[in-house]
């Protein structure tokens, strides 16, 4: 056999494999971008661009399912939000909600998950925890909003009304459903509970200051 035709294939084949070793990781590389772009897609799809939360459509396939076997779902929404928007402007009210998304998803532990469920409302699903406990940790989170700065303008303090229910093997939305009713009972009391003053600059209630009206007192 002609030794230079020997060399001659064995460099071809040699050329033919690096060639194809070279498509190859290319190929690889390709597959492991389309792979990391269709996984941002899919979060970018499930997460709220200002608060960095996850969306409301998720909450429909989380927890698998859609039922939660034990633990609190908690439906929170921001107390006179819309003078923020009306007095600050919009601008200031979205920075008001990115600190309050911040501050969520630096509240919650793993397991929880946390949504925002639209406007200025939120929905948390705490698992392995009692209405209690959960109600404990609602607190801390007004407790830090109590104390809330808003760059440029400083101390603005922020409250929200929230509602919990306790999940025994229940569904997702009808838990929402139950945490928003209570989280409405909530507003209204406070609404109806808020200080007034008499002439002497006694705070009291609403209720307290309905009873002085009454006739006799």
């Amino acid at each position: 056999m002609d030794l230079s035709f020997t060399h001659g294939l064995f460099g071809l084949m040699s050329a033919v494999c690096a060639s194809l070793y070279a498509q190859n990781a290319l190929l690889r590389n390709r597959n492991r971008d389309l792979t990391h772009n269709q996984t941002e897609l899919e979060r970018t799809s499930r997460t709220d661009p200002l608060t960095g939360l996850q969306n409301r459509a998720t909450i429909t396939v989380a927890p698998p399912g859609g039922t939660l076997v034990s633990g609190v779902v908690a439906v929170l929404d921001m107390d006179d939000f819309k003078r923020v928007n009306d007095e600050l402007g919009h601008l200031a009210g979205d920075e008001v909600l990115r600190e309050v998304g911040r501050l969520i998803r630096a509240s919650v532990r793993g397991g929880d998950l946390a949504f925002r469920w639209g406007g200025d409302e939120f929905v948390l699903v705490l698992q392995n925890e009692t209405e209690e406990t959960a109600t404990t940790r609602l607190l801390q989170i007004e407790a830090r909003l109590e104390e809330f700065h808003l760059r440029g303008f400083g101390p603005l303090p922020m409250r929200v009304s929230w509602g919990v229910a306790e999940a025994h093997g229940s569904r997702l939305h009808d838990l929402v459903a139950l945490a928003d009713e209570q989280m409405y009972s909530m507003k209204r009391d406070r609404k109806r509970t808020r200080v007034q003053y008499t002439e002497s600059n006694e705070p009291v209630t609403t209720h307290e200051a309905r009873r002085r009206t009454q006739p006799g007192n």
